[in-house]
């Protein structure tokens, strides 16, 4: 009788370590799951970033193709009106220096 109470124990610790060993298991999958949702929406924000890098690259071609186009007008006047613009936009810069 000795050895069926002993085993009827011994069987008890085991189900009692593997329900312990099963709740560890169930707070780290938790924990891995919010890490991957954490991880997912960095990856979201990292796309937008590089979508929105994308389009901040386009509109400084098109500024700088905008300056370059000013710049030659200014060499080269085709808009007399906007040639007097830029010598009175000259003349208040140098005022205010």
């Amino acid at each position: 009788m000795g050895s069926g109470c002993q085993k009827s124990i011994w069987s008890l610790i085991l189900v009692r370590e593997r329900l312990a060993e099963l709740r560890t298991l169930r707070l780290r999958l938790a924990d891995l799951v919010r890490e991957a949702s954490v991880l997912s929406a960095g990856v979201a924000g990292a796309e937008a970033l590089k979508r929105e890098v994308h389009v901040l690259g386009r509109q400084v071609l098109q500024e700088r193709a905008k300056v370059q186009a000013l710049g030659q007008e200014l060499e080269n006047p085709l808009n007399v009106h906007r040639q007097d613009a830029a010598d009175l936009l000259e003349k208040y810069w140098n005022a205010a220096q």
